[in-house]
């Protein structure tokens, strides 16, 4: 009779899936908390990076004016604020150091010319408050 009652107790299937989800729902909690937290986070570092990128495009297409690139790029950052930033440095090398633009190098060859574009913006989240960048170094000569 024993036997009988354990296996009858161990076969009964009755309230499995509330075990089951007993199991599975902190974890999935956990999963949509995170979701929660950091998906606005991802939003603003997305349009971010668009907007830097977009910049870039325009300087491979032949833009060259800093104050261009850098309309360009403020132009393109959907979602900015006030207090986020978009700096454009343009500088020459020669072999490594930095050069003047409109001379020649020591070995007579033309000095590369780069593009720096940075985009910054401080995001306040529930963990407190983070600095978050976007930069493209483009090289235009």
């Amino acid at each position: 009779m024993r036997n009988s009652m354990l296996a009858r107790w161990l076969g009964d299937k009755n309230g499995t899936a509330a075990v089951e989800m007993a199991l599975v729902a902190p974890v999935l909690a956990i999963v949509v908390a995170g979701i929660a937290t950091y998906a606005p986070e991802l939003a603003v570092v997305h349009a971010m990076h668009d907007a830097v990128s977009t910049g870039a495009q325009y300087v491979m297409t032949g833009g060259t004016d800093a104050t261009s690139i850098n309309t360009v790029t403020t132009t393109a950052w959907t979602g900015k604020q006030s207090s986020d930033t978009v700096a454009v440095a343009q500088w020459c090398s020669c072999a490594g150091a930095t050069n003047s633009c409109t001379t020649l190098c020591a070995d007579a060859s033309v000095p590369l010319g780069w593009t720096q574009i940075t985009a910054s913006t401080v995001y306040v989240s529930p963990t407190g408050n983070q600095t978050l960048t976007s930069t493209q170094l483009i090289r235009t000569r």
